[in-house]
């Protein structure tokens, strides 16, 4: 039995010491550096966008609003509808206002026949009295009797054209062009025009968009340094849940003459085209404020890029293969998520482009070139 014991304790010392290579040097296994994509810088001519909420504003709107009283007879048009200037839209209760204009015609035809009836009169007059016929007194009265009846004409006219004017708020027409929204009043509704009445109707001209939104005072004034043609544009981008976003170029058409003090920033709006009519007025959007455009910078994927608390870093490999953790400045970021880096980088530096978690300082790597210079 300790035989067998003994026999198994060498044949399992013999294999132990053939594994860990017993009687000879036990071999250091040689690792192979890492396959790393290495790149070269882009230079690029980057737009310096400047980012701000804002939000769309119908070039014109109009509030419709009753300037007679009576009912609401008639509508000529669907809620919604694209209406043109000039259009009929509205026709309130126009029979009383007509009367008016009849009796206010009326009064003018009575006024032309008593000034017929004064002038001729006055011309007798004047006639008889070169004979001495008629005292001078009686000259003077049909005078004036004549004026009066010019007077009394005027007058009457003047209140035809009133007349004429206050029937033609019966019919109110479109304005200017636009989508008009549903009406406050129904037909046969009684519609008050004394006081502050409600609009009957807004229409919002929509063919041309305004994009209102704010800057800083301090971007302001670094704006007006690094553009001074005073023509900004931007870009504006419209959320489309079916389409991603769709992007509208448009330019600055005014900037507010003060700073507000209570936020500290300044109002600026831009004015775009509505071609296609699918910006509507009241829309939430994100606005991009063209400030300058940097030509030739050097630009790599910001994916490429780290971060550690000194600040931003790449991965730069020299010509021995090796990598070295460079801190960078950096700057724009485009549209195309390249990162301008200011500070730290030159045209030929070659940096780990992909990957950057999985090198560390000091080591060694294959570089594979990815270089789309």
């Amino acid at each position: 039995m300790k035989n067998k014991v003994m026999l198994k304790a060498i044949g399992t010392l013999y294999i132990i010491c053939i594994l860990s290579g017993c009687g000879g040097k036990m071999k250091t296994p040689v690792s192979t550096p890492p396959d790393v994509v290495v790149a070269q810088p882009e230079i690029l001519d980057m737009p310096n966008l400047w980012e701000y909420p804002g939000y769309t504003q119908s070039a014109t709107t109009v509030d419709l609003v009753a300037r007679v009283s009576g009912v609401l007879e008639e509508t000529g048009f669907k809620s919604g509808d694209y209406v043109k200037a000039g259009q009929l839209l509205y026709t309130i209760e126009p029979k009383p206002y007509q009367d008016d204009v009849a009796e206010a015609e009326q009064n003018v035809s009575k006024a032309e026949i008593a000034l017929q009836l004064s002038k001729a009169t006055y011309e007798r007059t004047l006639e008889a009295s070169k004979g001495n016929a008629i005292s001078e007194i009686d000259l003077l009265q049909t005078e004036t009797n004549y004026k009066q009846a010019q007077v009394a004409l005027d007058n009457a006219k003047t209140q035809l054209d009133k007349a004429r004017t206050t029937l033609s708020y019966c019919y109110i027409k479109a304005p200017i062009s636009g989508h008009i929204t549903k009406s406050s009043e129904s037909v046969g509704n009684y519609v008050n025009a004394a006081g502050s009445p409600r609009p009957l109707s807004t229409i919002y001209n929509d063919e041309v968009m305004y994009v209102n939104f704010a800057i800083e005072e301090y971007r302001y004034i670094t704006l007006k340094k690094l553009n001074k043609t005073n023509k900004y544009k931007v870009y504006v981008t419209f959320t489309d849940k079916e389409n991603n976003n769709y992007i509208r170029e448009g330019v600055i058409n005014y900037i507010s003459p003060n700073v507000e003090l209570s936020t500290g920033t300044l109002s600026m709006r831009a004015v775009l085209p509505n071609d296609n009519m699918n910006i509507k007025d009241g829309m939430f959007v994100k606005v991009n404020l063209l400030a300058d455009t940097v030509k030739n910078a050097i630009a790599i994927p910001e994916s490429s890029i780290g971060s550690d608390q000194a600040g931003r870093f790449v991965y730069l490999v020299d010509d021995s293969n090796r990598v070295a953790k460079q801190h960078v400045e950096v700057g724009i970021l485009n549209a195309d998520n390249y990162r301008q880096i200011v500070k730290g980088m030159n045209a030929n530096s070659r940096y780990v482009q992909s990957g950057i978690v999985k090198v560390h300082e000091g080591q060694t790597v294959n570089p594979i070139t990815n270089n789309n210079k």
